[in-house]
């Protein structure tokens, strides 16, 4: 198949004009005007955008596709530890078919939006079918939290059970893990996941640094956090706060070691910056949650100066109001930062988030790489620079017209 439009923008360097791409069963053939595809490539199965710019699909890095439809129910919060309440308590969660239902409406809210892979934070066998098989490409995390030590044969149990029904992995899916957050989850819940980690050869992910209460409560054993654990009526007193930052306790678990994915570093001090470039580890700002939560200043520059790998993601629809990544380019575009290129926004929308998710040759539309494109409209006057393509997508009279993933069309617009 073919897929021509006015603009074909290949990576985050690259603008063809009058371009087209080529691709066979899963994989990218050419990439290139179309002129020259035209003359080199079987042209009996085209798709014509016209007005439009064709780049690699959206990676969204970081998401619950299981609170979707919390969208309208949770409240908001100034304060993170009330929040985390509302959803742990919340009654819609105990339904299997709820959950399920908010899953597949994410899906689906997802690939009409032109995200082609998605990184999920998944916590129970509800609906875990319908990831495995969705036609978007999905790292799924499998998500493991507990601060009880009586109940840790339990949480053992319960998390290889998990896993279990998650294999195997496929060319579109593959399972992985997530120790939720250094609050709800005990240094031994952290140093089985690696172990988990290590065994199934999976990726991990995990929530740090995302507020300041989650410092206080690592330095001091105090604060919200605390509350929190009390509130819930989890016997906590056991364990000693490690009086360090939390990327320095994620340091001295041994967890850094696995290159992880790092959720939200929302707060860093300069020292916790230069422990993730020195491991390896990716970080994912998801900029509108960001927003949602109220807080400010992101250490973007420091991450961007130390030349750490940032993905974005739009963690769920219980702290953001879209799971469209353009949404997310928008606030991007917001910052109008010198040190914030329009070249390093699209790669950490795309082969960022890619690479943060443990899949290789995605994120670009390159020869030998996986054909994951969206089409979107262009307005009428267009101006053919990285910059203001993405400016000019950003808008929100234009549209989403085509999703594909390995391939295969999942969404084409009317």
């Amino acid at each position: 198949m073919i897929i021509k439009a006015k603009l074909v923008v290949p990576d985050s360097r690259t603008v063809l004009k009058n371009g087209a791409v080529f691709f066979s069963q899963s994989e990218v053939k050419q990439v290139d005007t179309w002129e020259k595809i035209s003359a080199n490539c079987p042209t009996n199965n085209i798709l014509d955008f016209g007005n439009a710019v064709v780049l690699p699909g959206w990676v969204n890095a970081h998401t619950h596709l299981e609170l979707t439809n919390l969208r309208d129910i949770i409240q908001r919060k100034k304060c993170f530890a009330d929040w985390i309440w509302q959803i742990a308590t919340s009654k819609e969660r105990e339904s299997s078919s709820w959950i399920l239902k908010s899953i597949q409406d994410g899906l689906k809210m997802s690939w009409k939006s032109g995200t082609t892979t998605i990184g999920n934070i998944h916590q129970s066998l509800d609906g875990l079918q319908a990831l495995k098989s969705s036609p978007l490409r999905t790292t799924v995390f499998y998500e493991t939290l507990g601060f009880n030590t009586k109940l840790e044969k339990t949480y053992i149990d319960r998390l290889e059970n998990l896993i279990n029904q998650s294999l195997p992995a496929t060319k579109l899916y593959q399972p992985a893990i997530s120790p939720h957050a250094p609050y709800s989850t005990s240094p031994y819940r952290y140093r089985h996941s690696l172990d988990v980690a290590q065994k199934y050869g999976f990726h991990l992910s995990t929530h740090i640094s995302e507020t300041q209460a989650e410092i206080e409560f690592l330095k001091t054993g105090k604060g919200d956090f605390s509350h929190l654990l009390e509130k819930f009526g989890i016997p906590y007193q056991a364990w000693q706060p490690p009086k360090v930052t939390p990327i320095a306790y994620l340091d001295q678990l041994g967890v850094l070691k696995k290159g992880p994915q790092l959720v939200h570093c929302n707060y860093l001090s300069e020292e916790d910056i230069n422990c993730i470039a020195r491991t390896g580890s990716s970080v994912v700002f998801c900029p509108r949650s960001h927003q949602y939560f109220f807080h400010t200043n992101y250490p973007l520059k420091q991450l961007i100066r130390k030349s750490i790998r940032i993905a974005i993601g739009t963690d769920s629809l219980a702290s953001n109001w879209s799971l469209d990544m353009r949404d997310e380019l928008r606030r991007l575009l917001e910052f109008g930062a010198d040190y914030l290129s329009s070249e390093s926004i699209l790669d950490m929308l795309t082969i960022n988030g890619a690479k943060s998710l443990g899949w290789s040759k995605v994120g670009r539309l390159e020869k030998g790489w996986q054909a994951d494109l969206v089409a979107i409209s262009l307005p009428p006057i267009t101006i053919e620079t990285i910059d203001d393509i993405l400016r000019q997508i950003a808008q929100p009279s234009t549209q989403n017209l085509l999703t594909v993933v390995a391939g295969e069309i999942i969404y084409k617009h009317n």
